[in-house]
């Protein structure tokens, strides 16, 4: 006996996770960057408001205290205050609190199975079966390139005039907060790297030597800021 089966299936804007890590990654601009500059902006505009200065030598400096950019001493974690970061990165307020958003793509595949059944005694059944499948995926995430035209022309925008550039005297980090961060070179990358090596080998093994020199970094790296896992009260 012999069995042939087609078939054919198509699903339109199916859930895929697929590109979870490629949406994460656009958001890191809003996420990683933006919260923390538009906090970091807001605690210095609260710091002004409160008598202090950018003026490293002025004894209401707002650098007296080292952690100044951080919610212990300037807390932007208050509903007034949220509501103010966002306005900065142009975003509905905890939009980043909520669930991630996930992505689609239409799926369609097709494909034929061929079964072959044979009983050359009562009690002994012989049967080999077949199939031949192709999936194709279309529309893929489309979602990141709709969010892409969206939120490029805010990201390219950001930017507050009323804080000049200055320099942390605690860590020698520089500031510039009239952008979020577009264009500018990271301040941790070295530039030039010389490396020089010299193998030696023997009959029963090789050793290598080598020395490698690179200018230090302009400022150490700081850690993750607190502003991108700030609790709010989304």
């Amino acid at each position: 006996m012999a069995r042939i089966n087609w078939y054919e299936t198509e699903n339109n804007d199916e859930r895929t996770t697929a590109a979870g890590t490629l949406l994460t990654r656009l958001a890191y601009t809003d996420t990683t960057t933006g919260l923390a500059w538009a906090n970091t902006v807001e605690r210095i505009r609260l710091a002004m408001a409160a008598g202090r200065t950018l003026n490293k030598t002025d004894p209401n400096s707002i650098f007296a205290q080292t952690n100044w950019n951080s919610d212990t001493i300037w807390n932007t974690s208050s509903v007034t205050e949220q509501q103010k970061v966002y306005d900065l990165i142009k975003l509905p307020t905890c939009t980043i609190q909520r669930p991630q958003p996930a992505a689609t793509q239409n799926s369609k595949s097709k494909g034929v199975e061929l079964q072959l059944t044979y009983n050359p005694l009562r009690n002994w059944t012989l049967k080999l079966t077949g199939s031949k499948d192709q999936a194709s995926y279309t529309n893929v995430a489309p979602q990141y390139d709709a969010w892409l035209a969206v939120r490029m022309p805010v990201w390219t925008s950001l930017g507050v005039s009323d804080i000049p550039d200055f320099v942390d005297p605690n860590n020698s980090r520089a500031y510039s907060l009239k952008s979020s961060g577009r264009g500018t070179a990271s301040p941790t990358w070295r530039t030039r790297k010389t490396r020089m090596a010299t193998p030696v080998r023997r009959p029963t093994s090789t050793t290598s030597c080598s020395r490698r020199w690179r200018p230090r970094r302009p400022w150490k790296a700081p850690s993750r800021p607190r502003s991108a896992s700030i609790t709010s009260p989304c």
